[in-house]
């Protein structure tokens, strides 16, 4: 299947293919510079050290990972024969998007200063940025989520490399997440 094949086949030349990239590239945006700002904060209470790390918005994997992550949405919808006005839950939201993420070489997103660069942080940006994503997308109440989960679940994503979870697993995963520690309307 050629390029320009995909690109009708996945709808990159709609119209509203543009409006939805630069959504969620604003959302990755948005959630990295938040984590950036929490690990800039942890390096300074540990070690003293301010501005440590900063979120690269510039990214040449930031287009990547969007690209990738609306690809794997429109091959979920056929492979699984949704209909094209039917929404796909939260929980395959951040699924795919974490496994998107984790694909591409997350920490490539973040800049480190020179001291925090020798250290494990640029290893834990990826798993952090990509939990962060989905307690935002999951709305996790952060006063509920037991502290071992939250712990597992980075830990899961950390070693996404090695062990290559498979999607699946990864939505029932974060829905059962969800579930547990959700909002409660």
């Amino acid at each position: 299947m050629s390029f320009s094949e995909l690109d009708v086949e996945f709808g990159f030349e709609s119209p509203d293919f543009e409006r939805k990239f630069l959504q969620r590239k604003n959302f990755l945006i948005k959630v990295g510079e938040h984590t950036a700002r929490i690990l800039s904060d942890l390096i300074f209470d540990l070690h003293g050290e301010p501005n440590a790390v900063a979120f690269n918005f510039a990214s040449q994997y930031l287009d990547t990972i969007v690209r990738r992550y609306i690809e794997k949405v429109a091959r979920f919808r056929l492979d699984n024969d949704f209909d094209e006005d039917h929404r796909i839950n939260f929980s395959k939201i951040a699924g795919l998007l974490a496994v998107a993420i984790l694909e591409a070489d997350p920490e490539t997103l973040f800049r480190f200063s020179t001291r925090a660069q020798r250290s494990a942080y640029p290893k834990l940006a990826g798993p952090i940025f990509v939990y962060r994503l989905a307690t935002v997308i999951l709305q996790f109440s952060v006063d509920k989520i037991d502290p071992m989960a939250e712990r597992d679940l980075i830990y899961c994503f950390f070693r996404y490399p090695d062990i290559k979870a498979d999607v699946e697993w990864i939505i029932y995963s974060l829905r059962m997440l969800q579930i547990a520690y959700g909002e409660k309307e």
